[in-house]
């Protein structure tokens, strides 16, 4: 049950089963305009969901700024307020690094790999 959709030149989703799963497409992250784009998309896919499960892949990020960060972490207060969850993977070590720099691993947890994250989601 698997349902691949570009969304816009940001991001894919993808269902796979229960979980939503969001790779983003562009290497850097870095204009406002686009990241409120970005979060604006997202949350409108995201409201249909009574509990939302969610996989954010980083597989293609290379950079991104703190505005982006922020808009993380608001999307994981949206999720959790909703009863649902949020798991980020296949980070880079330079973003691993300002995640853990702004604590985002405090909040929200960070797997090695998507099939990591999807199995933990998947239990719960």
């Amino acid at each position: 049950m698997t349902s691949l959709q570009p969304c816009n030149r940001w991001l894919e989703l993808e269902q796979v089963g229960p979980i939503t799963v969001v790779r983003f497409t562009r290497r850097s992250i870095l204009e406002e305009e686009g990241i409120a784009a970005l979060a604006e998309e997202l949350s409108g896919a995201l409201a249909e969901q009574e509990r939302p499960q969610v996989v954010l892949n980083f597989r293609n990020v290379e950079s991104l700024s703190t505005f982006m960060v922020s808009k993380l972490l608001t999307l994981h207060k949206r999720i959790e307020a909703a009863g649902g969850q949020l798991a980020l993977c296949e980070i880079s070590p330079f973003l691993r690094e300002i995640f853990k720099i702004v604590r985002l691993p405090m909040y929200v947890r960070i797997f090695e790999e998507e099939q990591d994250a999807l199995g933990e989601l998947w239990e719960r």
